[in-house]
């Protein structure tokens, strides 16, 4: 037996649907003008928001879809929706429903009439003569073959759409709604620049007159949302980069609360990725690990102590060692323990490229294997990672050349009032003393000239 939607005169074995007890027969859903009423997503009755009493069968009983309902027809058809619908859409009654196809068949015979021809011959011996008699009857036979052709003709009853159903605008020129619920009509996300509010879209003026905030900045999925209240995709696509939901401040100001799977939540915002530094990252304070491997059978690269650190696999990253670091991918790019940094790897000092230079940075963990460069006011000055940061080995030196090979390290600048010899900063006393001549009165740029020459071509020192 069917579950029982209840009806207002169903009664069987004496119990009252109404009460929800018994089973009694679903009556045919199709009225005699061709319309159907909706169901809803399990395929069950509709029913208004007040329960399963209200149906919309009970809805034109009632008188509540009329002029003469109680309380005002077209405010109890348009209120107390559910499933996504109120009765003035879901029931044929109220106007809505959905459209339904009859079809007819027109059958028609053709006779055909068929002739049969029977010849008789008869045969007479008279002595010395033969006499020969045909005679030829014909039978006619009305033979009928009936053909049946059937034509299907479909004949349409379209539904009503309410006003605001992104159905009745799919594949229009007015169509503002880019995902359309094809079964209760409510959009989903809208488009153009336009707002969703209650299933339909439109202006942002919409949103005001409604005491609403205005959120979103793509073309599609803006949403009018109540300060306090959630902008979540798809329905409502946050402004800020990577968020899937935010909660909306006063002025339409955001702060995330559910980031997309390839970022971190930080602070309300969503980040691309994490700096791990020694033991934590540097953004949250939380533990991290910039432990992993290269390959499956491969040594743990243990002297990493600087690394990005990502929620997805990226080129050059590798899976995070260690149960709470699970799902994570790291990219090295610092190393500790007076190891240098090189390709992704960890390696000693004598094992970088003779091509390169072994660039080393004070704190220990700015180590590098890299090509040549010239440092100048703390910036790169060329090179494949020329404007990044740097740093020459002394402190009173203000400029210097970073060599390959066995041309080395020197200063070519100092500052702090020394005097640069042999591509390093001394004192006045010192220059005087190697028999050198203090040359400049500036803060930078001092040289001590010797007999040699004058010292201001960095000369080399390993």
């Amino acid at each position: 037996m069917k579950r029982c939607y209840c009806d207002i005169s169903c009664e069987q074995d004496g119990v009252c649907c109404h009460d929800r007890a018994g089973t009694c027969p679903t009556p045919e859903p199709i009225r005699a003008d061709g319309c159907l009423d909706k169901t809803l997503a399990d395929g069950s009755r509709w029913h208004d928001s007040n329960g399963e009493f209200y149906t919309c069968e009970n809805y034109d009983i009632a008188g509540f879809c009329g002029a003469n309902s109680v309380s005002g027809s077209t405010v109890i058809a348009d209120a107390f929706g559910f499933g996504g619908m109120t009765a003035r859409y879901a029931c044929c009654a109220c106007g809505g429903g959905q459209e339904t196809t009859t079809t007819t068949t027109i059958t028609t015979a053709t006779t055909v009439t068929a002739t049969t021809t029977t010849a008789t011959t008869t045969t007479t011996t008279i002595p010395t003569v033969t006499t020969t008699t045909t005679t030829t009857t014909s039978t006619t036979t009305d033979t009928t073959v009936t053909a049946t052709t059937t034509t299907t003709i479909p004949t349409t009853s379209h539904a009503t759409y309410a006003p605001g159903d992104c159905r009745a605008e799919a594949n229009t020129d007015e169509n503002r709604c880019k995902d359309c619920d094809a079964y209760t009509g409510a959009c989903l996300r809208c488009r153009d620049g336009n707002y969703l509010l209650n299933g339909m879209c439109g202006a942002e003026s919409d949103c005001t007159a409604a005491g609403l905030l205005p959120v979103g900045k793509a073309s599609s999925g803006r949403a009018c949302v109540a300060e306090g209240g959630l902008c979540e995709v798809p329905g409502c696509k946050p402004a800020l980069t990577g968020c899937a939901a935010s909660r909306v401040g006063p002025g339409g100001d955001e702060v995330c609360e559910t980031c997309n799977s390839e970022t971190f939540l930080v602070g309300g915002e969503c980040k691309y990725r994490l700096t791990c530094k020694g033991p934590r990252f540097h953004e949250t304070g939380a533990k991290c690990t910039c432990r992993h491997k290269k390959e499956e059978d491969a040594d743990v690269e243990k002297n990493c102590h600087r690394c990005h650190t990502y929620n997805t696999e990226k080129e050059g990253s590798y899976a995070a060692l260690g149960p709470d670091y699970k799902h994570t991918f790291i990219k090295c790019y610092g190393c500790s323990g007076g190891y240098f940094f090189n390709d992704g790897s960890c390696i000693k000092k004598d094992a970088c490229p003779s091509t390169m230079v072994a660039y080393e940075g004070r704190n220990g963990y700015k180590n590098f294997c890299e090509p040549p460069f010239s440092c100048d006011g703390g910036k790169k000055q060329n090179g494949p990672n020329e404007g990044q940061s740097c740093e020459c080995k002394e402190k009173n030196c203000a400029a210097c050349d970073w060599r390959a090979g066995s041309e080395g390290y020197a200063c070519t600048q100092c500052k702090r009032k020394q005097y640069l010899l042999d591509g390093t900063c001394v004192s006045g006393p010192v220059c005087i003393a190697s028999g050198g001549v203090p040359l400049g009165s500036e803060s930078h740029g001092r040289l001590c000239q010797t007999a040699e020459g004058t010292s201001n071509n960095g000369g080399g020192r390993a």
